[in-house]
């Protein structure tokens, strides 16, 4: 769309004015643009005219004062000094939690050690696993690597598993609480476990 100028002058639109319009009355035949970047420029320097176009001059014609390199090496050392800030709390407050992880995780694993039998204990420490007698007489074999597909139907003799069985409790609990919801489920409501279990048939051991 046109600008709305005064009568005479020509309408055209910003767009075109930087592209098309000369700058000032001597600048014959210059778009903006051409003007912008080949024009002469004063040097603020010097009271001689210096053909330099304004766009080399926007970058080359400034020196920095001591001050401003100062206040400049100032700004750059705070910057510094705030970003060793947050990474020196970033770092603690990850620690603080790694810290609250092992203190949780272990006295998860003692309460689960507890309620286990002597023979289970053994078995869960130095083979990572304990089985376990569903309510329907099945035998179970909760293994410790994880929570999501850790449990195993085994047959009556022999250890090669029939399938395995995805079922645990929400919330992120540490491993040994969801071993304990497992074993507890199992022994409690063997087929309400079977429904709500995602089954992973044929898995071999």
């Amino acid at each position: 769309m046109a600008d709305i100028t005064p009568t005479g002058f020509y309408q055209y639109n910003t767009w075109q004015t930087w592209n098309l319009g000369t700058t000032t009355a001597s600048t014959t035949n210059l778009t903006t643009w051409q003007y912008w970047n080949n024009s002469p420029f004063i040097s603020s320097s010097t009271t001689t005219l210096s053909i330099v176009p304004a766009w080399g001059a926007w970058n080359t014609d400034y020196e920095e004062t001591q001050e401003q390199r100062l206040e400049r090496e100032r700004f750059q050392a705070e910057q510094a000094a705030e970003r060793e800030r947050v990474r020196v709390a970033s770092a603690a407050r990850y620690e603080e939690q790694r810290q609250q992880r092992i203190v949780v995780q272990t006295r998860a694993r003692e309460l689960l050690l507890s309620l286990l039998t002597e023979e289970q204990a053994v078995s869960y420490t130095e083979q990572g696993w304990f089985e376990v007698r569903g309510s329907r007489g099945g035998r179970w074999r909760i293994r410790d690597r994880g929570q999501a597909g850790n449990v195993d139907l085994m047959p009556e003799i022999g250890d090669i598993r029939e399938a395995s069985f995805c079922c645990h409790p929400p919330g992120g609990l540490p491993d040994a609480d969801a071993h304990v919801a497992q074993m507890l489920h199992l022994v409690t409501d063997e087929d309400g476990f079977r429904r709500t279990a995602n089954l992973i048939p044929g898995r071999a051991a």
